[in-house]
């Protein structure tokens, strides 16, 4: 660490400005069974699981994003159904975000409009491979920016950032996450930077911090990802827990420990996911 770096940090520890108020998690997830080759989690992903860690570490809100055990419709209107009861049986605490797919074809699109019934406020755009550019993709993002539901995009793909800033581009009145703020190839997140150079650029991404926050946190990449938060503007960074692959404590613990001004704390752990889903 440069002696100017250190001397900030210093400052800012000493000062006690850490933001202490309450958070959204803009990225949870519920159990939601298990298929081979999938991810296990290393805690329960049971609701009250979560909601006993969501009281215990002060997250007001928790948006959850619907993971269907494989790729059927079927399964996921199934989900779907159980998240919106969930929603009713604790008003104010959850967001729902649905697992509905391009590849589903007009049933897909049918689906968009009755989860958006429910309450849904997204939906979390998996293809199989990313092609964002294809006529099914096009309908699909068409029809949710109609229904004005938030879209999440996976953000481990290689390229992920650059076909979301091409999305964000052709469907300006669009609002998009950007999952994990592009993996382990934050970086490419700076082509946002490049592209708020020209006014046609409606600033309607956003990029949340599960995942990446609690794996570079204690490395030495850890005043790079600050350093890409600010350029692209902490306005439009969210946190994330990515729940249940991690606890909610420890997320929170990553975001807090990255240096961020109590501003900025306060703007990635509540303000900036309220704006988004007011």
């Amino acid at each position: 660490m440069s002696g100017r770096a250190f001397l900030a940090a210093a400052a800012l520890a000493l000062s006690g400005c850490s933001y202490t108020g309450k958070a959204i998690d803009a990225h949870a997830h519920l159990e939601s069974g298990s298929a081979p080759g999938r991810i296990q989690p290393k805690v329960s992903g049971r609701p009250d699981v979560l909601l006993q860690e969501m009281n215990r570490s002060g997250v007001d809100q928790a948006v959850l994003l619907v993971v269907p055990p494989g790729a059927d419709l079927a399964a996921a209107r199934e989900l779907h159904d159980q998240v919106a009861a969930l929603l009713r049986a604790n008003p104010g605490r959850f967001i729902a975000i649905g697992a509905v797919q391009p590849s589903d074809g007009e049933p897909g699109l049918r689906e968009l409009e009755r989860i958006a019934s429910l309450g849904y406020r997204g939906v979390k755009l998996s293809p199989s491979k990313l092609e964002l550019q294809t006529p099914e993709v096009q309908a699909f993002v068409a029809r949710a920016t109609a229904l004005k539901l938030v879209i999440y995009i996976e953000g481990w793909w290689p390229g992920a950032a650059h076909e979301t800033g091409k999305l964000a581009l052709a469907f300006p009145n669009g609002r998009f996450v950007l999952t994990h703020m592009g993996g382990i190839r934050f970086d490419d997140v700076l082509v946002f930077r490049l592209l708020e150079l020209y006014p046609f650029y409606p600033r309607n991404v956003w990029f949340d911090l599960s995942a990446v926050a609690p794996l570079y946190v204690d490395s030495p990449y850890a005043a790079q990802l600050r350093f890409v938060c600010r350029s692209v503007g902490t306005d439009r960074v969210l946190f994330g827990s990515d729940f249940p692959l991690t606890g909610l404590d420890a997320a929170l613990s990553a975001v807090r420990r990255l240096g961020f001004t109590r501003q900025e704390e306060q703007a990635i752990l509540h303000d900036n996911a309220e704006a988004l889903f007011r």
